[in-house]
């Protein structure tokens, strides 16, 4: 809702945002720690339940200045990680976790929770600045105790560059969480103890987390017309506190575009590959554990304006050992009215 479009006063938004999850999908039966299937982790990863994700207002005081809160979609409403060739919530380009978004901010960075921030616009549309105070622990299917744990913070810069003449992104994001996690660097016989019987051992803790990341895309060559059309590079770097993070280093890289096959323009296709490395502690608890790599191709055809069609395909090694290489393929179906 446009505040400014309904008479009402200008700069004022309200979105939103409820969504359904069916079905348990494939995301635990491939061996890897993170998801095949991005879109099947939302609102609650393997659990069957409609709810009311997000519910934000947004008031702009400037051209250039805002602020917003309430109950928020991090993923989109504050820290999108957002690319131009991968990126959102895996409904229309790579369907990977690792190629939608980064995964060293999962520990410190709820999906939904209650919060608020501030948005600043660069002048001449360059790009955003946003810096957010959320809730540690929220949960998409809960509105309260959001705060009780302590507080998660996310801050990201994402820029607008023109390269060679040639239009592309450059992001810069940073997490912090204050509430207690629990420690990797420990004996890890604890740990497994603490899965046999919770409670009975004590486990050491450690207040506070972080991740630092950074992501690009770069067109390399563009069609003319109104639209960015052609074909261009992507890639992802990310750190995180290798005390409380399974996933202490990640990369990706990769190859996207659309609109360049006569007679096609508005398809779109992509390649990627990804690297994780988990920290030395966490393989050292789950001695079956190793570091993850992969790629992923898709096409993305337009049936009609509103309808797209796409098949994927994913090879890659999972982190569980006793899995040989994966093979994922899948088909998406995608409706717009």
């Amino acid at each position: 809702m446009d505040f400014g479009k309904l008479g009402l006063w200008p700069g004022g938004f309200l979105k939103i945002f409820a969504e359904s999850q069916f079905g348990p999908g494939v995301n635990r039966n491939t061996g890897a720690i993170t998801a095949v299937n991005t879109n099947a982790l939302f609102p609650v990863p393997n659990d069957e339940i409609t709810t009311l994700s997000s519910v934000q207002f947004t008031q702009f005081f400037t051209e250039w200045f805002g602020v917003y809160g309430g109950k928020l979609v991090t993923l989109t409403d504050t820290q999108g990680d957002t690319n131009e060739f991968a990126g959102g919530r895996g409904q229309t380009q790579f369907m990977n976790q690792n190629l939608a978004f980064n995964p060293v901010i999962l520990q410190t960075i709820p999906y939904s929770t209650l919060g608020g921030g501030l948005v600043f616009l660069l002048p001449q549309q360059r790009g955003s600045v946003t810096f957010s105070v959320l809730g540690p622990s929220g949960t998409a299917e809960k509105f309260g105790d959001a705060f009780d744990d302590g507080q998660a913070y996310a801050m990201e810069t994402r820029i607008k560059t023109d390269f060679f003449g040639l239009p592309g992104h450059q992001l810069l994001g940073a997490t912090g969480n204050t509430k207690d996690f629990t420690s990797l660097n420990q004996d890890p016989r604890l740990l497994l103890a603490q899965i046999v019987a919770p409670g009975l051992f004590p486990v050491g803790q450690q207040s506070g987390s972080w991740s630092v990341y950074y992501d690009f895309d770069q067109y390399v060559y563009t069609e003319p017309g109104p639209e960015d059309r052609g074909v261009g590079l992507f890639g992802r770097l990310g750190f995180a506190d290798d005390d409380t993070n399974p996933v202490e280093r990640f990369y990706s890289i990769g190859v996207g575009g659309k609109g360049v096959i006569p007679g096609r323009g508005r398809d779109s296709f992509g390649a990627a590959f990804y690297y994780i490395e988990l920290t030395d502690q966490f393989q050292g608890i789950l001695r079956s554990l190793d570091d993850s790599y992969g790629g992923e191709i898709y096409y993305n055809f337009e049936l009609t304006p509103w309808l797209h069609f796409t098949p994927d395909l994913q090879v890659f090694s999972p982190s569980l050992d006793l899995d040989d290489t994966t093979v994922v393929t899948g088909l998406r179906l995608m409706a717009n009215f």
